[in-house]
Order: structure tokens, then C-alpha cells, then sequence
């Protein structure tokens, strides 16, 4: 009776211990979750802080290859003296970025809708595909991605374009003022969004003035 209890005894010590092997193993499964937890968000906010920076970064050396073909300056400058002129102005470059978006976003579906409809057409009615190729889906699909992206390359080039004319409106219009070279149609479309951008640049600036501090240009020049 003594040796069964003896034996019952090292049998529950086994059991424990199994158990309290079992609890550890479950907490450092619980402990590798959670930093696995931890290191997806930080890989995120790093990825979002990042593509965060990439966009200011494009955007203030846009400008700023800009104000450097106008004026001249160094980069560092230009960058300086270009987002004050944006920041001043910032109504109105929403409104101009809003509809440069929507242009761009019509040019690219147009281009791949273009492109995959012409592709569709010659597989559909042009021998000898029409008669080897059996299904057009797969093909008009991969047309319609790559050619999206394509046309996401040349639409670019329209958004630099954009940025360039909306930019020399500014320096033009800050530098020139009462005798500006802008068109009057182009006038019309950016002064619409003037006076909500004085009130938002008075109100960062605390009333100081917010005349951008830019050369006139010679008109005999």
C-alpha cells in the first residue's frame, strides 16, 4: 500500500509538472503573439510614416525645382521659400489638387478603357485571333491593368505641368500684382479660393503679413 501511494504521489509530481510545463509553453506562445503583435504595428507606422514623408518630400521638391527655374536659387532656399508661397495659399491648392486628381484619375481609365476596348475589338473581329483565341477576358484584363499603369506614367508628367503653371500664377500674381501676365480664365478658375486662403494663412500666421516676399519680373524682359 505504502509503494502504491509512493507511486500515486510521483505520478501527480509528473502530472504537475507537465501541467506547469504545459502553462509555460502556452505563455510564451502568448508572449511571441504579442510581440509579433508589436512588430506588424511598428513595420506599419513605419510604413505610413514614411510614405508620409515621401509625399511632402515630392510635393516641397516639385515646388521647389520650380521656384528654382523661376528665380534661380539653391534647392535648399527654393524649398523654403516654395512652401511658404504653397502654405499661404492653401485653399486654393486643395481646390487645384482636387481637380488635377479627378483629371488624372478620367486619363487613366479612359487610356486602359481605350486600350482594352481596341485589344477586345482586334481578338473579337480580327482574323486570325478571332478564331484561335477562344476567351478575350484574360487578355483585355491584364490590357486593362497594364495599360492603367501605363497611362498613370504620362499622367505625371500632366500633374508636374499642373503644379508648374499654378505656381508661376502664384509668383506671378504676389510679384506682379496690379499687371499680371496670367491669363484671365485662369485667373477666374484659381482666384475663387482666394480670400479662404488669406483667412487660413492669417490665422497660422497670427495676423502677420503674408505677402510672399518674391522679385517682380521686368515685363520688357
Amino acid at each position: 500500500v505504502s509503494t502504491q501511494s509512493t507511486w500515486e504521489a510521483v505520478v501527480s509530481t509528473q502530472s504537475t509538472w507537465e501541467a506547469v510545463v504545459s502553462t509555460q509553453s502556452t505563455w510564451e506562445a502568448v508572449v511571441s503573439t504579442q510581440s509579433t503583435w508589436e512588430a506588424v504595428v511598428s513595420t506599419q507606422s513605419t510604413w505610413g510614416a514614411l510614405w508620409c514623408l515621401e509625399k511632402i518630400m515630392d510635393a516641397i521638391s516639385k515646388n521647389s525645382l520650380v521656384f528654382t527655374a523661376i528665380y534661380g536659387d539653391a534647392f535648399c532656399p527654393a524649398c523654403y521659400g516654395s512652401f511658404k508661397l504653397v502654405w499661404r495659399n492653401l485653399a486654393r491648392v486643395a481646390a487645384v489638387s482636387m481637380v488635377a486628381h479627378y483629371v488624372m484619375f478620367l486619363g487613366k481609365v479612359l487610356v486602359a478603357a481605350a486600350s482594352t476596348g481596341v485589344l477586345v475589338a482586334i481578338l473579337t473581329l480580327v482574323e486570325p485571333y478571332k478564331s484561335t483565341v477562344s476567351d478575350p477576358l484574360l487578355p483585355a484584363a491584364l490590357t486593362f491593368i497594364l495599360s492603367y499603369f501605363v497611362g498613370s506614367f504620362f499622367m505625371t508628367t500632366y500633374a508636374t505641368s499642373i503644379d508648374t503653371v499654378f505656381i508661376c500664377f502664384l509668383v506671378d500674381e504676389e510679384g506682379n500684382e496690379g499687371q499680371m501676365f496670367a491669363d484671365e480664365g485662369l485667373k477666374n478658375i484659381v482666384e475663387k479660393h482666394a480670400a479662404d486662403s488669406q483667412r487660413i494663412a492669417e490665422r497660422y500666421n497670427d495676423g502677420a503679413p503674408t505677402k510672399t516676399q518674391v522679385e517682380p519680373v521686368n515685363p520688357g524682359v
